[in-house]
């Protein structure tokens, strides 16, 4: 049962400081994206923003009835103070900063993946992306970046015509914005998972898709979110090719 709960909360906390940060940077316009004008974009910002306490009023509720379930079956002072400090920091809209060794290791795919996999198969996408971006900011400044850099490269290897058409079928129809999700869905399923998928798409076991698929949006905040507490500043864009559809 804990389990279950752990699942559910990791991916809300995840939601949850998505949108505070969002909220956080303020807003700009960004003239790259041509498929929306000035007052749009602005009218996105001000949704998420206007989200804020509905979302805080929701997981501090959620919180407290996980607290209360803990206490009931016994849990750690330890486990205890950890949810404590969960709720204090969603109370205060402010994520506490990471502690943790730091990492010197450059970036490169098998340290993505390593970032990327950990905890697959013991714990759920909510939780492990939970956890992701105080992972992520034990390295450097550079190598948060280059992160950056190759989940990038990863989404424009998966957007393809081949692996739309296997998002299609798996979600009963598949937008735009659904893609998107299934590609950060997809990346979360893990290294061998996502090659072997982009090596066949046919031969995908569809097992592992339970109705929903989603975690983009969280998986693109990992590399700023980390590279802000490190750096106590905002992470500059980082140069990536535009997406581009491939196959016929």
């Amino acid at each position: 049962v804990r389990r279950i709960w752990r699942a559910k909360i990791g991916f809300m906390k995840a939601h949850y400081w998505y949108f505070i940060r969002a909220r956080g940077k303020g807003y700009v316009y960004d003239p790259a994206l041509s498929f929306s004008t000035e007052k749009e974009q602005r009218a996105d910002y001000e949704s998420v923003a206007a989200r804020i306490p509905e979302l805080k009023k929701t997981m501090l509720a959620v919180m407290a009835d996980y607290r209360a379930l803990l206490v009931k079956t016994g849990a750690t002072p330890a486990e205890l103070a950890r949810v404590d400090a969960d709720i204090a920091a969603i109370e205060a809209e402010e994520r506490p900063k990471p502690k943790g060794k730091p990492d010197n290791r450059a970036m490169s795919e098998d340290v993505f993946w390593e970032l990327i996999d950990h905890g697959l198969g013991k714990q759920s996408i909510g939780e492990r992306l939970d956890t992701l971006p105080e992972r992520l900011a034990a390295f450097k400044p550079a190598a948060i970046r280059k992160f950056e850099q190759i989940l990038r490269q990863m989404d424009n290897a998966a957007y393809r015509h081949d692996i739309w058409a296997l998002a299609y079928l798996l979600r009963g129809g598949c937008s735009d914005d659904s893609f998107e999700a299934f590609r950060g869905w997809l990346i979360l399923q893990g290294r061998k998972v996502f090659e072997a998928t982009l090596a066949n798409p046919d031969d995908f076991d569809v097992r592992l898709h339970h109705g929903e698929s989603g975690g983009m949006d969280t998986l693109r905040d990992a590399a700023p979110t980390a590279y802000e507490w490190r750096e106590g500043k905002a992470m500059k864009p980082v140069k990536a090719p535009l997406l581009a559809l491939k196959g016929a």
